[in-house]
């Protein structure tokens, strides 16, 4: 699996985390606007807490 990051302000260079189903989600910043902090993004704990919520 692959996920792609493309900050507004370094087009069309983006960056890429690969993961396979065996190991967890990398963590990955996400540039929210031009001079602001980029928080880091946890997709694993956050489709975790999802897959916890919405499980019957």
């Amino acid at each position: 699996m692959v996920s792609c990051v493309s900050r507004s302000d370094n087009r069309p260079d983006a960056d890429l985390y690969t993961f396979d189903l065996k190991n967890p989600i990398p963590v990955f910043p996400v540039t929210l606007g031009e001079g602001e902090p980029e928080p880091i993004v946890y997709l694993q704990r956050l489709l975790m807490r999802l897959l916890a919520l919405f499980s019957v």
